[in-house]
């Protein structure tokens, strides 16, 4: 297997990769990370963008190949490692295969960008309109984390009753803002299945890395009470 390289932001999109390397790491997966500080544009610095043309993190270097875009890498990743189960193949049946790829997807496509209209309301556009944007947002902040509530319900982990990449890239989304944390844990079984996702060894080599402990921020409070 390749030596992964990292380049990343603490507590950002990158940490879902970080979750994933730590995770293969008893299988053998070595890896490195470089610090990319997101708030102090290093992301739009010349030698980065000849890595990773969009400017944004996570990019994972496969020995000497560097990938973008978190849902690419992760399963790459978990190609690599079949023995670690990281993924729902054809193998085990289509109803599981099947919801397996709709949960990675619906987390890619319909969950991260609200997380991310919710963080960056006030960069990815004018300031002045963040508070609009987020009143926007926090409907729909709520209706995936019921969504996801109510299938945990049934199952252990969102695509079924092992954890998977889908796992690995939705519950450190909760940490990216304390309001999140806050807001996740008004639905009983979402709380409880961040409780497991973040008693397992691999998520404290990341805490032990980054550091993540996020603070609640002025501009959450508000919303707290909606």
């Amino acid at each position: 297997m390749p030596h992964y390289t990292l380049y990343g932001f603490n507590n950002s999109a990158s940490t879902s990769i970080h979750w994933i390397l730590a995770e293969l790491a008893p299988l053998g997966a070595t890896y490195d990370i470089v610090d990319i500080n997101l708030r102090a544009g290093e992301q739009k610095a010349d030698s980065y963008l000849a890595l990773n043309a969009k400017g944004r993190v996570p990019t994972l270097k496969f020995g000497d190949k560097p990938v973008t875009e978190t849902g690419a890498i992760a399963a790459l990743l978990a190609e690599a490692y079949p023995d670690a189960k990281l993924a729902v193949t054809p193998a085990e049946g289509f109803d599981a295969h099947a919801f397996y790829l709709e949960t990675l997807v619906y987390v890619l496509n319909s969950h991260l960008p609200v997380m991310r209209d919710w963080m960056y309301a006030g960069k990815d556009g004018a300031e002045e309109h963040a508070h609009g944007v987020r009143l926007f947002t926090l409907p729909r902040l709520k209706a995936n984390f019921a969504f996801f509530d109510k299938q945990l319900g049934k199952t252990a982990f969102i695509a079924g009753d092992r954890p998977t990449i889908a796992d690995f890239i939705f519950a450190p989304t909760c940490t990216w803002a304390k309001g999140l944390d806050v807001i996740a844990a008004r639905y009983p079984n979402l709380k409880a299945y961040l409780a497991r996702m973040r008693a397992r060894d691999s998520w404290k080599a990341v805490l032990a890395r980054e550091g993540v402990d996020p603070q609640l921020a002025d501009w959450e409070k508000p919303y707290l009470e909606l």
